[in-house]
């Protein structure tokens, strides 16, 4: 759950491009430049989105030992899900979406 207390700082502190690093591929690769400029729309709708929203609560889901299911819930409100995956010793999320 820390790599998504990281990324929603990162919105909060207004450096989408530093959030974006906490992104790779759902293969596991890193994203390469010219997926990280296309990925700039997505990070300001998730940043106007989660902004100032505090996480109320999480659960994580174990999929394997490299991959953990994070559903976050923002402001009691908002239901998001992070697909994480673990790559030399560091965590990364490799999708994003609303959750019902």
């Amino acid at each position: 759950a820390g790599v998504v207390y990281l990324f929603k700082a990162e919105l909060d502190s207004n450096n989408t491009a530093a959030a974006t690093e906490l992104v790779v591929h759902a293969s596991g690769r890193k994203l390469l430049a010219v997926e990280k400029f296309e990925m700039r729309d997505e990070m300001a709708r998730w940043q106007r989105l989660l902004m100032n929203k505090p996480i109320t609560g999480h659960v994580i889901d174990t999929v394997d030992v490299s991959t953990h299911v994070v559903d976050a819930t923002f402001d009691r409100i908002r239901h998001v899900r992070f697909n994480t995956k673990k790559i030399d010793d560091a965590w990364f999320i490799t999708r994003i979406a609303d959750r019902p």
